[in-house]
């Protein structure tokens, strides 16, 4: 049997040069990209091309009627075309594990093992299922190529391998993990629990056996007297795997696998973004509440020259103790506002902070007009001049619903001093001429009052401006 597998491969060869090649593209594009459903398929079409090339030709070159004259039996002459194909769909599953394993090398670097194993859990799923329906597939093809032969043979192949090729490219882009294909059926669910996996597998393996047994029957020229027990077997491996291919329709019927969804995955992942916008609203609100409530309750106050002990009680007073973070959760979005009092480890005095710094997870405000935006974006920061005292400052900000991100305090020469950044955004009514104009401001206030403005103004694609 050695030697019927050899020439099987050595048929092959060049098909097989072909899918290597293909197979290092798709681990290749796999670095780049999460789902290649597309070059999976093309794996598999060349697999099931190759196998069905090999039984065209073994006929027209005569191989079929030599092989019976050799010292091999039906077994074994069957045996080789089985083995071979297994092997070729099982290498195609290979490559897809590992070209799962590359696309998320990025994701296992991040930590982000969960992803990463529900990655393989749904690769697992789909390579189980696109292999039991290759293999069931196959199972006919065989039968069909000891039953009939010439153009017949060559058109009926086809029947059963183009719905299961089409069915596992449907599934298998279903099943990968970074899909957004709607989903019409809830069969995607249904295949995809174990139990239902192991009954397809189970059939796929039993229409394999029971063909294999009735394509060596039909292989015998002679002595088919003493096939008895063959022929035995192959009815009973026959009547189970269409037991237990019934038995696993009517699992996947009753567990709804053929009804169709109330609501298409469109629908869901539109609700799930709208979900997401209203609690990144809800969350803005909240922050810019309490910064601009932070912002009131410490107008004309500096505290980066005060111990830290006498900044924990100011904030404590003003009912922002609890906001007090560390650095490495400063900046999460868990935190409506997070206050960061920072004292380096080389400070001289390790009682003072070197920076007080306060963060709010605020987005940009938006402005619409009917007039130039640019004129207006300059207009309203030419309000924050030198000079202006921070009680103005504040009621200016108010007056354009403006609202800083951060406001850090530092030393200036041992004297302290507070940075605000602001962002907004101003766009046109009507945009006739598509103007926006984004702008930030950065003010700093010592003593109470404006002591520079530094702004940059960005007007559509053209670089940033420093006025």
């Amino acid at each position: 049997m050695k030697n019927l597998l050899y020439k099987e491969f050595a048929q092959s060869k060049s098909m097989l040069k072909i899918g290597v090649a293909l197979s290092v593209l798709v681990l290749l594009v796999s670095l780049k990209l999460h789902s290649i459903a597309a070059l999976d398929s093309m794996l598999c079409v060349l697999a099931l091309s190759m196998i069905a090339r090999n039984m065209g030709d073994d006929e027209k070159s005569g191989w079929e009627k030599y092989s019976r004259a050799l010292p091999n039996t039906a077994f074994q002459r069957m045996g080789a075309k089985y083995v071979f194909s297994i092997l070729i769909m099982l290498m195609i599953s290979a490559v897809m594990f590992l070209a799962t394993l590359l696309g998320n090398i990025k994701a296992i670097t991040l930590g982000e093992t969960e992803f990463v194993l529900n990655a393989f859990k749904k690769t697992a799923t789909s390579e189980i299922f696109r292999l039991s329906l290759i293999f069931g597939s196959l199972s006919l093809v065989f039968l069909i190529s000891c039953i009939f032969k010439g153009q017949v043979r060559a058109l009926l192949v086809a029947v059963p391998i183009a719905p299961a090729l089409l069915i596992t490219y449907l599934m298998s882009s279903w099943l990968m993990p970074m899909s957004e294909i709607d989903v019409v059926y809830k069969s995607v669910e249904s295949i995809s629990k174990p139990k239902h996996l192991i009954m397809l597998g189970i059939s796929a393996i039993l229409f394999l056996a029971a063909t294999y047994l009735l394509c060596v029957i039909l292989e015998t020229k002679s002595g088919r007297e003493k096939l008895k027990a063959v022929k035995a077997f192959a009815a009973v491996l026959t009547v189970a795997a269409l037991a237990v291919s019934g038995a696993t329709v009517y699992a996947l019927k009753k567990d709804g696998a053929f009804e169709r969804r109330e609501y298409s995955y469109t629908e869901e992942y539109e609700q799930s973004i709208k979900e997401k916008e209203e609690e990144w609203e809800r969350q803005n609100e909240l922050s810019r509440a309490d910064m601009m409530k932070y912002v009131e309750a410490f107008c004309g106050e500096t505290m980066s020259d005060q111990k830290t002990e006498y900044i924990k009680e100011r904030l404590t007073e003003n009912g922002f103790g609890d906001r007090i973070a560390q650095d490495d959760v400063m900046y999460s979005t868990d935190y409506p506002l997070a206050i960061g009092i920072h004292t380096y480890g080389n400070s001289e005095n390790p009682e003072y902070p070197n920076m007080l710094n306060v963060w709010a997870n605020v987005s940009a405000t938006e402005i619409i007009t009917d007039s130039n935006p640019v004129d207006l974006a300059n207009q309203i920061a030419g309000m924050f001049t030198e000079g202006l005292s921070e009680e103005k400052m504040i009621e200016y900000m108010k007056m354009y619903n403006l609202c800083p991100d951060a406001v850090h305090e530092n030393l200036d020469n041992g004297k302290p001093y507070k940075t605000y950044h602001i962002d907004y955004i101003i766009e046109e009514n009507i945009p006739l001429y598509n103007v926006r104009a984004s702008v930030q401001l950065s003010i700093d206030v010592m003593d109470g009052e404006i002591w520079t403005t530094r702004v940059y103004l960005e007007e559509d694609d053209v670089n940033p401006q420093t006025k």
